[in-house]
């Protein structure tokens, strides 16, 4: 979904499941703390964060006459 940058501030990467958890609240602190310090990580939690709205706003258009009268 979401490739580790090689911008990356403090080497490795956070991956995906890392960013996730940071998106959920239930992240390490030491997730956290890298997001804090390194811009390009951070960059790539706030592009997942529009990819998951964006994915649940289509859903909810899609869905939102599913069992509902012709």
């Amino acid at each position: 979904m979401n490739q580790p940058s090689d911008a990356c501030q403090h080497p490795p990467a956070l991956d995906d499941d890392a960013l996730f958890a940071a998106l959920n609240g239930v992240a390490p602190p030491g997730v956290e703390a890298h997001l804090a310090t390194c811009p390009a990580c951070a960059a790539r939690r706030e592009a997942l964060a529009r990819e998951l709205d964006a994915l649940a706003s289509g859903l909810r258009v899609a869905t939102h006459r599913v069992g509902c009268p012709d």
